[in-house]
């Protein structure tokens, strides 16, 4: 990105002294167009990084609500949680997780005492 900048300002300033000197007018338009490539492509690059740093922000956002809704539903009983989850959105993908959380504990526990049987 800091190369684009150091590019296009060279540019500029070849493309200005060009234009204040009157001489080599083909080197001072070769400049200007280099400078705008340079300001178009540092613009696209900005917006294509600061849509990345939204995206990341958001899906981050969007678990931390998924973890703190799945804390406030824990206490609920199953029936209610498969209701929550038939339902979708962020509390249904929370009821969801903790019915799936359930299921694994209680196959966990199963196994843990039928191993102790033998």
């Amino acid at each position: 990105m800091w190369v684009l900048v150091v590019v296009g300002l060279v540019n500029l300033g070849i493309a200005v002294r060009q234009a204040l000197g009157g001489k080599a007018v083909q080197s001072g338009v070769l400049g200007l167009v280099i400078f705008f490539l340079c300001v178009v492509t540092g613009a696209w690059f900005g917006l294509a990084g600061a849509r990345l740093v939204h995206e990341e922000r958001e899906r981050q956002n969007r678990q931390e609500m998924i973890m703190l809704m799945a804390t406030e539903l824990g206490r609920h009983d199953d029936d209610t949680l498969r209701r929550i989850a038939g339902q979708g959105g962020p509390a249904g993908e929370a009821a969801g997780l903790l019915l799936k959380g359930r299921r694994e504990k209680t196959r966990a526990g199963e196994r843990g005492a039928g191993s102790g049987k033998g």
